[in-house]
């Protein structure tokens, strides 16, 4: 679950959906449907909190419209589930992980339908559990099933 304070709301993802609620009565708002044939395992806004983007079973990053839930852009394809997304709104930049043990920074920065990879980095011996960044330092961090906390700068 998100919550967007740009349009007072918050976005829940569900397996084959993703869901909007208004945040000051509870009322359900949208329901995204057919955005992929897999589950949904991941989302996460924008810097302007107007795009979200999705991870989901097969590996693919897209993002959507938050507003009407038209799909804007697909990115680099994972080969296993995307377990994190990480938007670095500065550099316009998804990142994203995966149980393919990888990490990988795609450039959001075009009104092209696909974004291009920016950088990839295979420094994991298992699933990619979980990112985290730091914009301010330009850090980021993965844990993984491997035990290991990947710092990358």
């Amino acid at each position: 679950m998100i919550y967007n304070p740009v349009f007072y709301t918050f976005i829940t993802a569900h397996p084959k959906c993703i869901k909007v609620w208004d945040a000051c009565n509870g009322k359900l708002v949208s329901v995204f449907r057919d955005l992929t044939t897999r589950d949904i395992t991941c989302i996460c806004l924008d810097e302007r909190k107007w795009k979200l983007f999705v991870g989901d079973s097969k590996g693919w990053v897209f993002s959507i419209n938050i507003k009407n839930g038209a799909k804007m852009k697909k990115f680099e394809k994972h080969d296993q589930d995307v377990s994190s997304l990480y938007y670095w709104g500065e550099k316009n930049i998804i990142i994203s992980s995966s149980w393919d043990q990888k990490v990988r920074l795609s450039d959001d920065s075009t009104s092209d339908p696909e974004g291009l990879e920016w950088y990839l980095m295979e420094k994991h011996d298992g699933s990619v559990n979980f990112i985290h960044f730091k914009p301010w330092q330009s850090l980021c961090a993965s844990c993984g099933d491997d035990g290991q906390v990947i710092i990358y700068n």
